[in-house]
């Protein structure tokens, strides 16, 4: 199954490397964090296209792990009133969920997308704390325009303006950091993790193994691994530089998050960067982190075995993720 999706995503110049995906011995000798024997994990079906292209994807900070069963349903909440906002503020020829059906595919592979061949809004709760001043209100990441906007207040009004000035289809990702409005995340790639105990237990245990197999790989290597975000300056220079500067920046930011599907699947990693891309990971156990960080965070290479989706990851021939 693997060779054959490794041979699917290379036609369509997808960048894979050939490396196992676990580098340690089975049963591992190197002391990497095991899953519970109860811990059970679909192995069998496949896993490539198992998600729904996105359009864009916001995590809302509030500094906690695990939330209510629907973070879209709790009353009063960022979550549910940007639902209310989309349905509201979304143009009829973007609709408020799924798929335009005037934006062909970019490929016919599913799994394999662009960011343009989707109007989905993915709305997650993160584990960050706000950077906003005084705490006045959270800090929303806009994904893949990797961006932060530090203050959205829990207010209609607030999270419809959110929605005018950083998601509305009409404007593109540079007029929010232009405007001041927004500013790009300073890292050179971020990890999110489903850690939702709530929808499934299995994400609640594999987010902090993964994260403490995270943090050791990319430390050896010399990053620096942040779990929380850093206040951002506001800066004047162009989206592209800032972009450009944080892809050389060896650093790491780790956050958890909400119910992001498929936790029959566990672990669930997604990993954006700075270059436009996600690669959306499952079945990850510890023993794999290695080979994650080495190939696709280090190479920009993709992981076929591993793989659930990508966004914006087609490349021209010999170009990896981390080309422009």
């Amino acid at each position: 199954m693997s060779s054959a999706t490794a041979q699917k995503l290379s036609s369509l110049s997808v960048p894979v490397t050939n490396d196992p995906c676990r580098s340690c011995a089975d049963p591992c000798d190197d002391h990497h964090g095991e899953y519970p024997s109860r811990f059970e994990v679909d192995m069998e079906s496949e896993l490539l296209g198992t998600v729904q292209p996105l359009h864009r994807q916001v995590l809302i900070s509030t500094g906690k792990t695990d939330w209510a069963r629907e973070v879209t349903d709790v009353q009063g909440s960022i979550a549910a009133l940007l639902v209310s906002a989309r349905d509201k503020l979304a143009p009829a020829q973007f609709p408020a969920g799924g798929k335009n059906p005037d934006l062909p595919y970019s490929t016919k592979t599913h799994g394999v997308f662009s960011q343009d061949d989707s109007n989905r809004l993915s709305i997650l709760n993160g584990s960050h704390i706000s950077v906003a001043d005084h705490h006045d209100g959270e800090t929303v990441l806009v994904f893949p325009d990797y961006t932060l906007v530090s203050s959205v207040k829990p207010t209609a009004e607030s999270v419809e303006d959110f929605w005018k000035h950083a998601l509305d289809p009409a404007i593109g990702a540079e007029v929010p950091v232009a405007s001041g409005y927004a500013q790009v995340l300073p890292y050179s790639c971020v990890i999110l993790l489903c850690s939702h105990k709530r929808r499934d237990n299995r994400c609640a245990i594999a987010a902090p193994k993964l994260e403490e197999r995270f943090i050791s790989e990319l430390s050896l290597v010399g990053w620096d691994v942040h779990t929380r975000l850093d206040h951002v300056d506001h800066h004047a220079t162009a989206r592209d530089s800032l972009l450009h500067e944080a892809a050389e920046n060896r650093s790491a930011l780790i956050l958890k998050t909400s119910h992001i599907g498929g936790h029959r699947y566990a672990g669930n990693v997604q990993i954006y960067m700075p270059q436009g891309s996600c690669v959306w990971y499952a079945r990850v156990s510890p023993h794999e982190i290695h080979t994650i960080v080495q190939q696709t965070i280090l190479q920009g290479k993709v992981i076929p075995q591993l793989l659930r989706a990508g966004m914006n990851i087609v490349r021209s021939h010999g170009k990896t993720l981390l080309d422009w």
